[in-house]
């Protein structure tokens, strides 16, 4: 019990310390190496290109489309090194003008241009990441039946704390895991105008923070319930 307890903490103070880290240290480069932009890389207002369409049949008033169904990245970017006749996004209005830096992009691509098995895979995270939810949340009900009945210092109590704790961490390091795999394929696979694809870690850290305190809770309420047997002992 105080074992746990004591390399629970010892957790707890090293998540603590790596959250409080400078955000520069959460900031990585992935990826082969960038080359300077060339004359060819274009990042620009244009109509969508035909392959995005399932159909696209010429009215006399114009066309009438049909969208085909895209797979969307939401992705971390950083500015490729630029030369100095290279160009930069300028937003301009009648009375402002700023320079544009984009730090996250939206990509939309259609499925015919993206793997079956990154799609399946996705997918399967999204199962994984659900089911874990779901028992945390089965395990905080139980937890809270438990409260109500006034079975507060009880082994029981402890146990669905320290699951719950367990999972909570298991949840943040295997999405921060999923993240930076992710990130690392899709540098790898995707080459974008200007930029190139970068991996910030953008998971909650109050989860492994929040899950690691249960952990610890879990001990104390033990520790408390064996104080209370050894006075109930003595009297």
């Amino acid at each position: 019990m105080k074992k746990k307890l004591k390399i629970y903490t010892i957790l707890f103070v090293v998540a603590l310390i790596l959250v409080g880290l400078p955000s520069v240290v959460k900031y990585h480069r992935i990826g082969r190496f960038i080359p300077m932009p060339t004359q060819y890389d274009k990042l620009e207002y244009a109509e969508l290109p035909d392959e995005y369409y399932t159909s696209r049949d010429t009215l006399e008033n114009g066309f009438v489309s049909s969208a085909s169904q895209s797979v969307i990245y939401d992705v971390y970017v950083e500015h490729k090194p630029v030369s100095l006749d290279s160009k930069v996004l300028v937003s301009s209005t009648p009375n402002q003008k700023y320079v544009v830096d984009m730090k996250k992009v939206h990509l939309q691509a259609p499925v015919s241009h993206t793997s079956k098995v990154y799609n399946r895979l996705i997918s399967l995270i999204q199962y994984v990441l659900a089911i874990m939810i779901v028992w945390i949340l089965v395990l905080v009900i139980k937890l809270i039946r438990s409260i109500l009945k006034g079975e507060v210092f009880v082994s029981q109590v402890s146990k669905y704390l320290e699951k719950a704790g367990v999972i909570l961490s298991v949840f943040f390091i295997f999405r921060w895991t999923v993240k930076f795999v992710i990130a690392m394929y899709l540098s790898h696979t995707i080459e974008l105008a200007r930029y190139y694809i970068v991996f910030r870690n953008d998971t909650n850290c109050m989860l492994i923070l929040t899950g690691l305190a249960l952990m610890i809770i879990s001990q104390i309420i033990l520790m408390g319930k064996d104080l209370k047997e050894e006075q109930d002992l003595t009297i």
